[in-house]
């Protein structure tokens, strides 16, 4: 009962063999109207799923879990955007969550090294920047207010820092140096501190101290309302 189309000798029951690469064997069409929708179903005694082109939502392609109401599960956009949980896509990748759900995104990686078991690659590309960086936004319904960003160049100059922005300012930045900024965006020092500092303990103290051979050491310490050096 097997049926071969392009081979006389068909390994299931339907076998379409072509001789030349890039066809497409299998091409289901709906002819009736602009905004029609056409697909193709699979499935088992335990769940069915269905691929098709929706075309009362932009011709997106789908993919659907018919067995729970036809719900889109994947949704690519004429114009590449996927959508996984959502079908109306916003950017080249969007993932859509509702509240409960223990993950939105994971990724597992099996590399015996401990540190290269999974990573994050954000690279910039552009060969001649003149302003360029990538950037992780924290946004809700009222915008971005939360951020970490990479500067690379800055009007063509190399600048390379890091910046965390909270309630959308600025409020650290490490410089290409090391140097650490809080409040303080060009810090000229391994820490700078533009406001005051506030340290709540029972016995405060600050140390500073030369790393130098014969280099000198000083703590000032409090007890009770007065401080010793």
């Amino acid at each position: 009962g097997r049926v071969g189309i392009g081979t006389a000798q068909p390994s299931e029951l339907l076998h379409v063999e072509v001789a030349t690469d890039n066809q497409y064997p299998l091409y289901v069409h709906n002819g009736t109207t602009a905004n029609g929708i056409i697909g193709i179903g699979i499935g088992n005694d335990a769940i069915n799923w269905g691929m098709r082109i929706n075309g009362a939502s932009g011709d997106n392609f789908e993919i659907r879990n018919l067995t729970t109401g036809g719900v889109s599960k994947l949704a690519v956009t004429p114009t590449g955007e996927v959508g996984i949980g959502t079908s109306s896509p916003s950017t080249r990748l969007h993932i859509y969550g509702s509240y409960g759900d223990t993950s939105t995104l994971t990724i597992e990686g099996t590399h015996a090294e401990a540190y290269n078991a999974s990573q994050i690659n954000l690279f910039a590309s552009a060969t001649s920047p003149t302003s360029i960086g990538n950037r992780i936004h924290f946004s809700d319904k009222d915008g971005s207010p939360g951020m970490i960003g990479y500067y690379h160049f800055t009007g063509g100059t190399p600048v390379d820092y890091m910046v965390f922005h909270v309630n959308s300012a600025e409020r650290i930045r490490i410089a290409s140096d090391g140097n650490v900024g809080i409040g303080a965006t060009n810090p000229g020092q391994k820490l700078e501190v533009a406001g005051a500092i506030l340290s709540q303990t029972a016995s405060p103290w600050v140390g500073v101290w030369s790393s130098g051979t014969g280099g000198r050491k000083y703590n000032m310490i409090s007890t009770d309302s007065s401080w010793t050096i």
